[in-house]
């Protein structure tokens, strides 16, 4: 599998994004050379033109769990080491959170502990 990933055009979100950041290097650690990636900066195009078939799009499974269900899209997982992802939720230590601070963080980690690895 490998072998034919340098041969693909890829579809990544935004340059500017540290999970860009992870793509790259996982792909010149793993495959070496690859095609200059399109770069997108709204995850629906992403998803869009890769339903098209021309293109192979990058994003996170929870992203595209909707057309994976309904089969417009196919995940194919990548071969270890998996790229990895760590998200937080900061607040200041000089004062404590909100209610509306505390809502929002109760409702991430509802989220996050509901999704997929």
């Amino acid at each position: 599998m490998l072998d034919s990933l340098g041969e693909q055009q890829f579809i990544i979100y935004a340059r500017t994004t540290e999970t860009h950041r992870l793509i790259e290097d996982w792909m010149k650690r793993m495959v070496g050379k690859t095609k200059k990636p399109l770069v997108l900066g709204d995850m629906q195009a992403i998803k869009e033109m890769a339903k098209l078939g021309t293109d192979v799009g990058i994003v996170a499974p929870w992203v595209a769990a909707k057309e994976i269900a309904g089969g417009e899209l196919h995940a194919v997982s990548i071969p270890e080491p998996r790229i990895k992802r760590e998200w937080g939720v900061f607040h200041s230590v000089q004062r404590a959170p909100s209610l509306v601070e505390e809502t929002f963080i109760g409702l991430c980690e509802m989220a996050f502990g509901n999704m997929p690895n």
